[in-house]
C-alpha cells in the first residue's frame, strides 16, 4: 500500500493509514504479551547464575533469540511475528501445491487415504504413525516445486 506513495511522504503518510495503525496495535499488542516472558526469563537465568546453579534452558526460538543477541537489544515481538508469518507462508504453499497435484491426478487421494487407514490402525495417533506415511511424505515432497525466487515472491507482495 505505501509502496505508491512516493518515498519521502511515506513517512508521514504511514500514521494516516488505518491498515499500518492496525499493524502498531497488533505489534503493541505482541510486544505486551512477549516481553514479561523474556524479562522473567532473563531474571531467572541472572538467579540461578548467582546462585552457581545450572542456567534454565529453553528450547524455543525466544531463547535462541536472546542467546544470539548476546546482550543487544533486538525486538523480541517482531522476530516472534516474522518467524511465525515465514512459517504460515510455507505451510500455506506446501498446502496448495499439494492439492493441486491431488487435483491433477485423484488416483493418488484413494492410495493416500488407503496408507493412512492402514497406518492409523496399526500405529494409531502415535509418532510412529507419520514416519510409517511414505506415500504421503512422498506426495508432500513430489509437490514441492523448486522455487529459488520464492521469497523474492513473498517480499514484493509485502504491504509495508
Amino acid at each position: 500500500m505505501l509502496r505508491a506513495i512516493p518515498r519521502p511522504l511515506r513517512i508521514v503518510a504511514h500514521w494516516l493509514s488505518s491498515d499500518c495503525g492496525l499493524v502498531r496495535r497488533e505489534l503493541s499488542c505482541a510486544r505486551e504479551i512477549i516481553s514479561p516472558v523474556i524479562a522473567n526469563r532473563r531474571l531467572l537465568k541472572a538467579q540461578a547464575q548467582a546462585e552457581g546453579k545450572p542456567i534454565p534452558f529453553y528450547n524455543d526460538a525466544a531463547d535462541w533469540a536472546e542467546t544470539e543477541a548476546n546482550g543487544r537489544r533486538y525486538d523480541p515481538a517482531t522476530l516472534q511475528l516474522v518467524l511465525s508469518f515465514a512459517a504460515i507462508h510455507t505451510r500455506t504453499d506446501l498446502l496448495a501445491h499439494t492439492l493441486i497435484l491431488l487435483a491433477d491426478d485423484p488416483i493418488l487421494v484413494d492410495a493416500l487415504r488407503l496408507e493412512m487407514v492402514e497406518v492409523l490402525r496399526t500405529y494409531g495417533w502415535q509418532k510412529a504413525a507419520l514416519y510409517n506415511l511414505k506415500l504421503l511424505d512422498s506426495a508432500l515432497q513430489e509437490s514441492q516445486p523448486v522455487k529459488p525466487n520464492g521469497m523474492r515472491e513473498l517480499r514484493s507482495n509485502l504491504v509495508v
